[in-house]
């Protein structure tokens, strides 16, 4: 066996040097060994598993008199890699900058396919991906270490990224089935203030506990939904859930941005308290025929109650519906997920609907298109001025298109007095006029699902309180010259 050459390089004064020494060389201790001038410690490469052709060592020596003697033998040399089944260290560091960035197995083997000269299977690929991101996932097996997760996540984040970054607002967990435990985002929860409506609704089959989620949020004046978070709860929609979320709701946007929240309107699905009703009603003998008219005329086929309960706001549920379906398609993907999946998946699923409200803001006010303005531009042309009724305030009356019998006037004091005995009357006075109030509120049935209409817009343009954004938008182009194709295109009609 061949003697080991040791080369001096160097007396250290102090450890402090021969540390930033040993991290500069990548050496990790070998052996450690006492002598009779004190110590001898041996270091190798950190990396002779990966490298085991490489034979540089390290040689220090701590004599009685505090010198350090530093020598080398050898080189470092990290030409040939070892060969083993496992993926390359260039093929991890891949991996884990595409979990970290939310890539897909096809997007991350494409990256390795730019970034790698070489191949790697699609197993060792799948293994490397789930391994990654199952150290995002929290560690909740228990009761406690769910109410330790919320412990955890509670406190506000600070910084410029921090208005995306997921929080839990107000929780309790007491036992598998009393649990709330509402998560937002101090973007999502800052948009509450600009709506008057809190929309609400369960759903449920989203984690293997079966407990429901209840989201929460409002739609926008151009009818986006905007969900403000998401609650967690241990019981199936039980009234303390509903008024602890409303509640929270409530603290929560006056700890963050410092206003006072109010409700005027509230929807959610009632259901069950339809069904208690009915049955109550159905169990006193003079009241069940009133309860089968009552179930047929308002609960079969009138499923929506009237419009105009709320002016300027959504007439269903729908927006909050298609969130709900959208939660099961993109992010469950019809599963039942681990109480631990269902939160990293909550998680992520709060940052993209964060980083989409700051990308695309609340508004307050419907879009008028110009569609619109040309709609009203020549309902106003062809709307006689005098006919235009000033009642009290912002509120106007002027007649419809098809009216012939009513005047204004008549309209108001029929407004006034209901003196209709048939439906086809009140049918008749109803369509015969619109109640228009300024700035975009209208009778029509038009405003009331989109809250914008010509009849709106149009007595805005008639006392200077819109100015159309391109008057030259609103002409028509005409007829084009030349006789029409007598032969349009196959499947057109």
């Amino acid at each position: 066996m061949v003697k080991r050459t040791w080369n001096f390089v160097d007396k250290f004064s102090s450890e402090d040097e021969l540390q930033s020494y040993i991290v500069q060389n990548t050496v990790s201790i070998k052996r450690t060994e006492e002598i009779e001038a004190g110590k001898k410690v041996i270091y190798r490469c950190s990396k002779y598993r990966k490298y085991p052709e490489c034979d540089f060592q390290v040689k220090v020596i701590f004599s009685h008199d505090g010198g350090v003697t530093v020598s080398t033998s050898n080189e470092h040399d990290h030409a040939h890699r070892a060969a083993t089944t496992r993926a390359p260290s260039p093929v991890r560091e891949i991996v884990k900058n595409s979990v970290a960035a939310g890539l897909s197995c096809i997007q991350t083997r494409r990256a390795i396919e730019h970034q790698y000269q070489g191949g790697v299977s699609r197993s060792q690929l799948c293994s490397l991906l789930n391994y990654h991101r199952s150290l995002a996932v929290p560690d909740i097996h228990f009761v406690d270490d769910f109410r330790s997760w919320c412990h955890q996540h509670s406190a506000l984040a600070v910084g410029p990224t921090a208005i995306h970054e997921p929080f839990v607002a107000k929780f309790y967990i007491n036992s598998c089935n009393d649990i709330f435990v509402f998560i937002t985002t101090r973007k999502l929860i800052s948009t509450a203030p600009l709506s008057g409506m809190l929309q609400v609704d369960a759903t449920f089959k989203l984690n293997w506990n079966e407990l429901p989620v209840l989201v929460s949020g409002s739609s926008d004046g151009n009818r986006r939904f905007f969900p403000y978070g998401i609650a967690v709860i241990g019981t199936d929609e039980a009234a303390s859930s509903y008024i602890t979320l409303f509640q929270t709701v409530k603290e929560c946007v006056f700890n963050v941005t410092g206003l006072q929240y109010n409700v005027q309107y509230l929807m959610a699905d009632g259901g069950k308290g339809s069904s208690l009703l009915l049955t109550k009603w159905k169990s006193d003998p003079e009241l069940f025929m009133f309860a089968n008219y009552f179930e047929q005329t308002w609960l079969l086929d009138l499923k929506f109650w009237y419009e105009g309960a709320a002016i300027g706001y959504p007439l269903t549920n729908n927006g909050l519906e298609s969130l709900n379906n959208r939660i099961k398609q993109q992010y469950t993907l019809r599963n039942k997920l681990p109480l631990p999946k269902f939160i990293s998946t909550m998680d992520t699923m709060l940052r993209e609907w964060s980083r989409k409200t700051a990308e695309d803001e609340f508004q307050t006010y419907p879009k008028i298109s110009v569609e619109i303005e040309k709609q009203a531009w020549k309902w106003l042309k062809d709307l006689n001025k005098n006919s235009i009724f000033h009642w009290h305030s912002y509120s106007y009356i002027v007649p419809s298109t098809s009216n012939k019998d009513y005047s204004s006037s008549l309209w108001l004091q029929e407004y006034a007095t209901f003196p209709w005995k048939k439906f086809e009357d009140f049918s008749k006075w109803f369509y015969a006029g619109r109640l228009v109030t300024l700035p975009m509120m209208c009778s029509c049935k038009t405003n009331l699902k989109t809250y914008v209409c010509k009849h709106a817009v149009g007595i805005s343009i008639h006392f200077g309180l819109y100015i159309i954004s391109d008057p030259n938008k609103l002409e028509s182009l005409g007829k084009r010259r030349g006789r029409p194709k007598k032969a349009g295109p196959a499947l057109s009609c």
